[in-house]
């Protein structure tokens, strides 16, 4: 229970077994749980109440029983389209979330118990172009009553792009090192605004004033453009 700051998951892990993190309250912040990660166990973050961002899964099938259960301060959600099935208890009890952004097209089947004590009315469920429909009358999806559309297939992480050095200076964004991989350029909601093919070791893109999403090759990062 004494430890704090942030819960840094390494790229080397390629599985959390069952109590993994359970009740380390102190750990604060977002939760982006590597893609090197392919198996999760039960109660993996289970009483993580610290934890007040965003949790990110990583390309599994199955979100675990009770792996984030009494998460109560965490505001987001990202699941992956790779979810089929969210178990029973998996964030019971998380009731700061405020959004859920979940990429599957096919509502993942859930229980009753998946989202106990999340609120219904206020959360924010966005789902695929398309896809608002079949969430509505989805069992269980259909008591999330605040369900939008957005196109969340360019699949936004927060992995940062570590071969490749992305920043911003002078109201640019500046990527180097990335010959002959392609850029695209989101904004933090997943709408595409540029694709550039890239034939240069250094590219410099002129961009609006804000907060964008930049993938070079399979590589995200966000970046500040400040002018």
């Amino acid at each position: 229970e004494g430890l704090t700051g942030n819960l840094i998951i390494p790229g080397s892990v390629t599985s959390l077994e069952d109590y993994s993190f359970s009740g380390c309250k102190g750990f604060t912040g977002d939760l982006i749980i590597p893609k090197s990660v392919s198996t999760i166990g039960w109660y993996a973050f289970y009483g993580c109440s610290g934890l007040n961002g965003k949790i990110e899964f990583p390309d599994i099938n199955t979100i675990p029983y009770a792996v984030c259960y009494l998460c109560s301060a965490i505001t987001e959600l990202i699941l992956p389209k790779s979810v089929k099935y969210i178990s029973g208890m998996s964030f019971s009890g998380c009731i700061g979330l405020q959004k859920i952004k979940s990429a599957n097209p096919v509502p993942p089947s859930i229980e009753s118990t998946s989202f106990e004590q999340v609120n219904k009315s206020t959360c924010q469920l966005i789902v695929p172009i398309g896809a608002r429909t079949a969430y509505q009358t989805a069992p269980y999806w259909s008591a999330f009553t605040n369900i939008t559309e957005q196109d969340l297939s360019a699949g936004i992480t927060t992995t940062k792009a570590d071969i490749y050095k992305i920043y911003s200076s002078n109201g640019q964004i500046i990527i180097e090192n990335s010959t002959n991989e392609p850029i695209k350029i989101f904004t933090p909601s997943g709408v595409l605004v540029k694709t550039i093919n890239n034939r240069e070791i250094i590219k410099t893109i002129n961009l609006a004033k804000g907060t964008y999403i930049v993938k070079v090759g399979n590589n995200y990062q966000k970046v500040e453009c400040v002018k």
